[in-house]
């Protein structure tokens, strides 16, 4: 793999990750954790479900990751 080439996936697999984190952020204030289904997330994100467990290790990770996010960058302000 070229410089470029990994370069272009890591750039894809963080725009993946973003996209995700803002579908479920949405989706969880929403429904709340419980009412809020993977599929529902995959597919307002646009992406296979499937990426939720290999960016996040599946749900609550994806919840987990938004809080801390949101904390961080509450404690910053």
């Amino acid at each position: 793999m070229t410089t470029i080439e990994k370069d272009r996936n890591e750039r894809g697999a963080e725009s993946t990750r973003d996209a995700l984190m803002n579908a479920a952020t949405e989706l969880f204030a929403a429904r709340g954790f419980d009412g809020t289904r993977v599929d529902q997330i995959a597919e307002k994100a646009g992406v296979n479900k499937a990426l939720i467990s290999y960016h996040f290790g599946g749900k609550q990770g994806l919840y987990n990751e938004i809080l801390a996010v949101s904390f961080t960058e509450t404690s910053r302000r």
